[in-house]
């Protein structure tokens, strides 16, 4: 992958670059961002840089510029496009697959040939659910295990085939299992001269401190709205304000922004409008959450997420509001201006801290196959609860 496929990380990615050609490269970089910022993107267009053997150079005259990319067509390139250079160690959550007849010895080497697919359909924006699903793991959770870990140590006991580095891609590393992390310090205590370690996760917090301290951090900012709306403008062919409501509720991610159908935007701002009403109604009348929930039920699992998102969102923007540091106009694009004025004015900063503790918990549970109409109308009360209060 090179990096003018990345959409929206020319700052970032140029830092990368600046290390590389001062020759600066550390042995384990822990890639933090949401994955739909393309944390794994930037991690594998940084591998394939660091080894093309003709790098290219450009006069860039300002951040905004890419100042260098790899070439995309040498040996090393091509072999990195599709996943396969034998210098490159690709490790990942994965789990028993009775459809790939892969049963408790699971490791990530017997996922492979999937994983490449995977990742090349998805350009590299690629998200742990969509593996899954791929996978066809139902709920069963994947983990990055001892056997995973073993393999990385005989992989990388061996001499290099023919790159300057050996490069071990780790992707959501914050599924490392408990078992498998001391084998894995070790390796990052005494690693060889021309081995590199990219971790890739969206989750800190879940990674022993000892491995942290051993890894220079690499923050993967989440997109703009406004690079959202133009990829969407570009490559999907919305016009400027669908682009634009639809970047609003991807909140950053690309991966959102590709599942979204061309009509969530509205769909979802009038259903979060006559959700919130009816949530401040609901000690007088359950009736209409009842019949939301139904309607919510009927609703794709990926669309349950986005709406998720997009709630979260919305009731950030409206704090922000309510804090005088944003606009209404900035809320929503919907010509309901009595909702946009009113609304905010019940989002306390105590109160969006439960919320988002709540939806968080929600999408946790629907992503597992919980009863959706049962966990629309349980997180309804709930929040309505919190409103009222």
């Amino acid at each position: 992958m090179q990096f003018s496929q990345i959409t929206g990380q020319t700052k970032l990615i140029n830092s990368l670059i600046k290390i590389v050609k001062n020759q600066r490269i550390s042995h384990a970089q822990l890639f933090l961002g949401q994955q739909g910022a393309g944390t794994f993107a930037v991690a594998l267009a940084y591998a394939q840089f660091i080894n093309c053997t003709n790098k290219q150079y450009f006069n860039a005259s300002s951040e905004g510029e890419l100042q260098a990319d790899s070439c995309g067509k040498c040996p090393s390139c091509i072999k990195y496009e599709a996943l396969a250079h034998p210098d490159l160690h690709l490790f990942f959550p994965n789990t028993t697959s009775s459809k790939l007849d892969v049963d408790k010895n699971n490791e990530s080497y017997l996922f492979l040939p999937q994983f490449r697919d995977f990742v090349i359909a998805n350009a590299g924006y690629i998200d742990l659910e969509s593996w899954y699903n791929t996978l066809d793991v139902g709920n069963k959770q994947g983990v990055i295990n001892v056997r995973d870990v073993t393999r990385m140590i005989t992989d990388l006991s061996l001499m290099a085939y023919e790159a300057e580095y050996k490069v071990t891609i780790v992707w959501c590393f914050d599924k490392l299992h408990y078992e498998a992390a001391p084998k894995l310090l070790k390796l990052l205590e005494e690693p060889d001269g021309k081995t590199l370690f990219f971790l890739i996760t969206d989750n800190s917090e879940a990674i022993l401190p000892t491995i942290l301290s051993r890894t220079q951090l690499v923050k993967v900012p989440p997109l703009s709205n406004g690079t959202i709306a133009e990829y969407l403008i570009k490559e999907r062919g919305l016009n400027k304000e669908e682009a634009e409501k639809q970047a609003i509720i991807a909140d950053g991610s690309l991966i959102k922004a590709r599942n979204m159908n061309t009509d969530s935007g509205d769909k979802f701002e009038e259903f979060f409008i006559d959700w919130t009403r009816a949530t401040f109604a609901y000690a007088k009348d359950i009736s209409q959450i009842i019949e939301m929930g139904e309607e919510f039920a009927k609703w794709g699992r990926e669309q349950h997420k986005l709406f998720f998102a997009m709630a979260i969102n919305a009731f950030r923007k409206s704090l922000y509001i309510n804090l005088g540091i944003g606009s209404k106009e900035d809320f929503f694009e919907i010509k309901d201006e009595k909702f946009k004025i009113n609304f905010p004015k019940f989002i306390t900063q105590q109160r969006l801290e439960q919320i988002y503790s709540l939806l968080n918990e929600a999408n946790y549970h629907i992503q597992r196959n919980a009863n959706a109409k049962i966990l629309f109308c349980d997180l309804s009360i709930k929040i309505g609860s919190l409103l009222r209060s």
